[in-house]
């Protein structure tokens, strides 16, 4: 019965959260508090909890169901429990995720959609498919050799992907084993968008919401000679940036400041660099696999707040650019209201890597 135990459990837990901090901190404090579960117990009860998010707000589906159809869909809950919990659902076991996600729709009325438009190039049944599944962790290569024969080493299983990105299971202890200067942790799309920055030597660069640094760092691995300045609205994500920059050995390759970059800029950052980077806050409707309380709890007012801020950061930043430099906007984001519809860009990319177990993000360009 201790199936049983784990829904009661996922259940007290769904009724306490409101979206107070991210999912995965909220359960880290409470399993703190709550000593008696083990490792096992924590990943059951977490995965049926995240099942819940993943479903969504379903018409009169009690929660006890939703955890089970979402269990379902995922397909990552042992035979076992749904012999035990939910026999009704048993002949779907194994089926594939459009039959399940037709069968529930006919026998309970669950209904998968997006909230809003999609991005033109993005798929709706395939965003719908990866936010039911369990991203994998990927890496970016700073040391390849190093990083190989380690993981061979500790018999570590890694998928490679191309020549600098290879992905574990999301359980995987990297850094007990790995130097952490060796390796990023950095999701593929947001290292495949990175790679279509384009940045000449001497340049004089701005990232403008930096956050801990992912895009920066990739930058600076390129090797070129640049000038970057990092900002952010954030202060004690400009301490972990800090951090970041340190491990990788780039303490004196950037400044870096605490900008509200929606805000009328500072008259020396007018006209003054050849890039600007624009990595905006918003939805993080690309990346819904990995935080999926972020899918329960949209609304189209949060959205409408996300886009006015993207909006302002744009027109903003654009007053920082030189003669003939290039503004890239980048968001993790699915929607179209986030994306294209945002600004008539020069070029733009929809990177696309759900089936890797990754992300999506886009990128608009502006040259000026």
């Amino acid at each position: 019965m201790f199936y049983e135990a784990y829904i009661a459990e996922a259940e007290k837990i769904f009724q306490q959260y409101q979206l107070q901090e991210p999912l995965h901190l909220f359960l880290k404090k409470y399993f703190a508090q709550h000593k008696k579960f083990g490792s096992r117990d924590r990943r059951l009860i977490s995965d049926l909890l995240y099942g819940i998010y993943r479903l969504g707000k379903q018409k009169d589906i009690p929660i006890r169901n939703a955890i089970g159809s979402a269990a379902l869909l995922m397909q990552q809950t042992p035979v076992r429990f749904f012999e035990t919990c939910f026999p009704a659902l048993l002949p779907q076991f194994g089926l594939s995720f459009s039959e399940n996600r037709a069968w529930l729709h006919k026998q309970y009325g669950i209904v998968l959609n997006a909230p809003t438009s999609l991005s033109k190039e993005l798929s709706i049944d395939a965003w719908t498919q990866n936010r039911f599944s369990i991203p994998r962790v990927f890496l970016r290569l700073r040391q390849k050799k190093e990083v190989l024969e380690t993981l061979k080493k500790h018999d570590i299983l890694f998928t490679e992907h191309d020549e600098e990105i290879i992905s574990v299971l999301r359980t995987t202890a990297l850094e007990t084993v790995l130097n952490p200067a060796h390796y990023v942790i950095q999701d593929i799309a947001s290292q495949k968008i990175g790679n279509k920055i384009h940045i000449e030597s001497g340049a004089n660069c701005w990232d403008a919401c930096c956050a801990s640094g992912g895009k920066a760092i990739q930058l600076l691995d390129k090797n070129i000679a640049i000038q970057l300045l990092c900002s952010d609205i954030r202060k004690n994500i400009l301490q972990n940036l800090k951090k970041r920059m340190h491990t990788y050995g780039y303490d004196n390759q950037y400044t870096a400041q605490q900008i509200d970059a929606s805000q009328a800029l500072a008259p020396q950052l007018y006209g003054a660099f050849d890039t600007v980077l624009c990595d905006v806050p918003c939805s993080g409707s690309g990346t819904w696999a990995r935080t999926p309380e972020q899918y329960y709890f949209f609304s189209e007012e949060k959205l409408k707040q996300y886009v006015g801020t993207q909006k302002a950061i744009l027109e903003q930043t654009l007053h920082a650019l030189k003669p003939n430099a290039t503004l890239y906007y980048l968001t993790c984001s699915a929607f179209a209201a986030e994306n294209e519809e945002a600004f008539a860009f020069d070029e733009t990319y929809t990177i696309d890597c759900f089936e890797q177990g990754g992300d999506a993000m886009w990128m608009g360009i502006i040259k000026r």
